[in-house]
């Protein structure tokens, strides 16, 4: 993703392979097996933010439907492996307003699995992390 005017075009195309992976071989593979590339994929979303690289509203939109894409699978590796990480008290601001957005479209989103206030279940499991890391 170097060159800034592909970024956005490389994202939404990784977005739209993530989302039919999800859909479509993640209910045929073992759970570690889908944490480990999810993994693989937000880690290098992640390290791309904090260089610096996306800084366009388009992007930080992008990087908001992929939580939202991944919340719907799992919502613990959104939680544990992307809002937290974003959320972190040393993340640029940048990142943290991706975070509480991403948060938040999660909890609106009419296709989760965990809409309204069903959500707050799973996410007050994860409260404690996020007052650690200093956001609460």
């Amino acid at each position: 993703m170097q060159d800034k005017n592909h970024r956005f075009m490389a994202l939404d195309c990784l977005h739209r392979v993530l989302r039919f992976y999800l859909s479509v071989h993640a209910a045929n593979q073992a759970p570690n097996r889908i944490w480990d590339n999810l993994d693989s994929v937000t880690s290098q979303l992640l390290a791309v933010l904090r260089k610096g690289l996306l800084t366009q509203d388009v992007q930080h939109d992008k990087l908001v439907e992929f939580c939202v894409t991944i919340a719907e699978h799992n919502l613990d590796f959104t939680m544990n492996h992307m809002i937290l990480e974003l959320l972190k008290q040393d993340s640029p601001s940048e990142a943290k307003v991706i975070g509480l957005r991403a948060l938040l479209a999660i909890v609106m989103s009419p296709s989760s699995k965990h809409f309204g206030l069903d959500i707050f279940k799973g996410i007050i499991n994860h409260m404690p992390r996020i007052i650690v890391h200093g956001i609460v």
